[in-house]
């Protein structure tokens, strides 16, 4: 069966619950539309109020549990409960033996900007690193990660990818744009062989 791509960020629909409308638009993005109806005022109030009831009352004891991988949602979910007033105990944990498959890495624990900046210099041979959207659109997966001025975490750059997603980006029509990351795609898939050991949606 044919793997379906969201027409707005490319998104495939192997992600676990990832669904599309009639328009070919994952629910993601509509999603990401719909956040300037939310009444984000409420919502701060509704979030204070049920932190408020989980506070450690003689602050001698963690107030919550945040499960942290590393990643920028968890770690402003972290930042917020923090700017609360709140003590959070942040847990990471193994959810796969990758040993079973025949790898056997040491988990090896490293400060969060030096980790970065080693992945994005293409230092490190194997690392676990998340990647949500910041905007819904395939410029923010693509551009990002293997455009002009991508870092040097996948390698060094390749002119034939660069074109295609540099065309793609002065393109309006979302079909036209959606053939050209198609094409985008499956050239990173001939030059930057990579093989998946997690996702993200089940951690494993």
């Amino acid at each position: 069966m044919a793997v379906r791509f969201c027409k707005a960020c490319l998104y495939p629909d192997t992600k676990p619950d990832l669904l599309f409308d009639e328009h070919g638009v994952c629910n993601a993005c509509r999603n990401f539309e719909a956040r300037t109806e939310v009444d984000w005022e409420a919502r701060r109030k509704e979030f204070l109020e049920t932190v408020e009831a989980y506070r450690s009352k003689d602050g001698t004891n963690y107030d919550c549990l945040v499960p942290v991988s590393g990643g920028k949602d968890s770690t402003y979910q972290v930042l917020r409960l923090l700017e609360c007033g709140m003590n959070p105990l942040c847990v990471t944990a193994t959810t796969d033996q990758l040993s079973e498959i025949g790898i056997n890495v040491t988990v090896e624990v490293m400060e969060s900007g030096a980790f970065l900046d080693a992945s994005a210099a293409g230092e490190l041979p194997m690392y676990m690193l998340g990647w949500g959207a910041d905007y819904p659109d395939a410029t923010n997966f693509l551009d990002f990660h293997f455009g002009v001025g991508a870092s040097d975490q996948f390698g060094a750059g390749f002119d034939d990818i660069h074109a295609v997603l540099s065309e793609a980006g002065q393109v309006a029509d979302q079909d036209a744009r959606l053939d050209l990351y198609m094409q985008a795609t499956e050239l990173i898939k001939a030059n930057v062989p990579m093989v998946p050991v997690a996702h993200g949606g089940s951690g494993t």
